[in-house]
């Protein structure tokens, strides 16, 4: 008897459990509960911005054709020194075109901020630089003496560079005042790029594969490898003293050379600027350009590009 009653009583419990949960379940519509650590995650998960950038740039018929990417359904605004130079729709792919008339006499410095449609401003940290050579002839000035000078303006149908910049990284030439990069058979040298801590970037391209070699003054400074693409470059990390060099770039297949492309390369002297991210200086010749840009941050940015081997 004790048996039957200890086996009812243990039935009875297990119908209650049973359907204690099978109101639970009915209230909870089925659905697993979600992990408190899923929702923590979910609500911190970034939501990627696309910046404005430019990925084109060509000049024709006294006006900048503008090309390049940022959030679709956007506005993309360019602007110089806070005036404001035009604007284009982002298309649903995140590309936009544009087209700004020029002076040729004037330098421009373009920058761009992409508004969002829920009125979200993002400032690109890109600047497009166009700048006319200037009219003065600083050939003649003797070498003691610095020639970095601030652009004036300058007179039609000049040479004229086109860089576009970027704090901390490369800058990339759309147009360079001599035409062409130096070449020599497969391998091209592009500009370099240094800063006031002493570091230099050296990039080009080489139609054939293998190893390339820099030199300075001689003395061999680095290796880099060509990439599947063509590229290549190498970064140096500790100081290069201020003064010229003859910087050789040296095509390299195994321990032979193929072939090699000289520049002179000269670090630009510093020059100081009393307003913070306010000063654009250049200094040029017949062989070689420099660009200094001031930073926000303080310091200075420098891009060195040269012409094409005689």
């Amino acid at each position: 008897m004790k048996f039957r009653i200890f086996a009812m009583l243990i039935t009875g419990a297990a119908l209650a459990m049973a359907l204690l949960l099978a109101i639970q379940i009915s209230q909870r519509g089925g659905a697993e509960p979600t992990p408190a650590s899923e929702i923590e995650q979910s609500a911190e998960k970034p939501i990627a911005i696309r910046p404005p950038s430019f990925t084109a740039v060509t000049e024709m018929q006294g006006s900048l054709r503008l090309s390049g990417l940022s959030e679709p359904q956007a506005t993309v605004v360019l602007s110089q020194g806070g005036t404001r130079l035009g604007e284009a729709s982002v298309s649903a792919d995140g590309s936009w075109v544009s087209a700004l008339p020029i002076d040729p006499r004037e330098t421009q410095a373009i920058t761009l901020i992409m508004l969002l449609q829920d009125g979200t401003r993002v400032r690109s940290d890109e600047t497009l630089f166009r700048i006319p050579q200037v009219e003065e002839d600083i050939a003649a000035t003797p070498s003691t003496v610095d020639t970095a000078i601030v652009i004036p303006s300058a007179p039609f149908d000049v040479p004229t560079l086109i860089l576009l910049t970027t704090p901390g990284g490369p800058s990339q030439v759309f147009k360079s005042p001599f035409g062409a990069m130096p070449m020599s058979g497969p391998l091209s040298l592009g500009p370099i790029d240094y800063d006031d801590s002493g570091g230099a970037v050296f990039r080009g391209r080489s139609e054939k594969p293998g190893r390339i070699r820099l030199y300075a003054n001689g003395v061999v400074i680095g290796d880099a490898p060509v990439q599947s693409d063509g590229q290549w470059f190498y970064i140096i990390a500790e100081t290069l003293p201020r003064g010229s060099y003859d910087v050789v770039v040296a095509l390299m297949e195994g321990t032979e050379e193929v072939t090699r492309i000289t520049v002179p390369f000269e670090k630009m002297s510093f020059v100081r600027n009393e307003i913070p991210g306010g000063g654009l200086y250049v200094a040029f010749d017949d062989s070689r350009w420099q660009v200094r840009r001031d930073l926000l941050g303080g310091g200075a940015q420098y891009t060195a590009l040269f012409a094409p081997l005689p």
